[in-house]
């Protein structure tokens, strides 16, 4: 009866696997950079923020050129936004250091003496700017000087988060019914239902449309026999970014495990 029963699980693992795939927004690398004083940082250590990550070099006037604007965006809004100027192929970071108090440079500084990072963000030139959401996701990229267009658009990802100060807004949409008897037992519109009832009980603020929500909650069931598997994705409503995801089988129709492990996820996002 045991192994019946893994059986089942496995399987229904695999068809919310199927029903989940998709395509999903870039992800900023995690890997660590030197700082200016010898620490090892990561951009993870940033999370939270709305991040500014410009790549530099030496004899790069647009390079100099750009430095103010980016003092002036850092200096104003410390709160919502990291700016972190990566020398790009500069061999320590005292040559580093050097050149950020040259050119005067307020925010923080990383090296990135093997082009590590910009080789797996595909950079090759500079000025190279990217800015990175509060989940780590890469928003837009910008090739070159262009400080008037750079100022707006990060401008606007701060004024976003600055509205953000409230507790999300949470739209759950009903899940893809993934086997037949998922379908015919309607299974995928009632788990939406009672994971909206469950997870509004606990004080997060549910909403019917998507255009008015922070986050998305959808996914998939499975019904094989008694065993019933639920796959919840947690996304980020303005570009669908897949933020966490809760997978679980269970017998009978008793939610309650599920409504408190979906609560988890969205309690510790950003």
């Amino acid at each position: 009866m045991k192994n019946t029963f893994k059986i089942i699980c496995c399987a229904l693992v695999i068809l919310l696997q199927a029903a989940n795939s998709t395509d999903k927004p870039v992800k900023a690398p995690e890997k660590k950079l030197e700082s200016l004083k010898g620490e090892e940082i990561s951009l993870q250590e940033f999370r939270g923020k709305i991040i500014l990550l410009t790549f530099f070099k030496r004899s790069c006037p647009p390079c100099e050129k750009e430095v103010p604007v980016l003092n002036k965006l850092s200096q104003k809004n410390p709160k919502f936004l990291e700016v972190i100027g990566v020398g790009y192929k500069i061999h320590d970071s005292d040559q580093v250091s050097k050149l950020a108090k040259k050119w005067g440079m307020k925010y923080t500084v990383l090296a990135d003496p093997q082009g590590r990072m910009a080789r797996d963000l595909k950079i090759f030139s500079c000025p190279y700017s990217l800015l990175i959401d509060e989940y780590g996701f890469i928003i837009w990229r910008s090739m070159g000087y262009h400080p008037e267009a750079l100022e707006k658009g990060v401008l606007a990802e701060v004024e976003r988060l600055k509205n953000k100060n409230r507790p999300p807004h949470l739209c759950c949409l009903p899940l893809y019914n993934a086997t037949s008897a998922a379908r015919k037992k309607g299974l995928g519109k009632e788990v939406s239902r009672v994971l909206s009832q469950g997870l509004s009980k606990r004080g997060l603020k549910v909403v019917k449309t998507e255009a008015s929500s922070d986050i998305i909650l959808d996914g998939s069931v499975s019904k094989i026999g008694r065993v019933t598997g639920i796959s919840v994705n947690v996304k980020n409503a303005r570009n669908g970014a897949l933020l966490d995801n809760t997978s679980i089988t269970l017998q009978g129709n008793n939610y309650d495990r599920l409504i408190e492990k979906v609560y988890e996820k969205i309690s510790v996002l950003p």
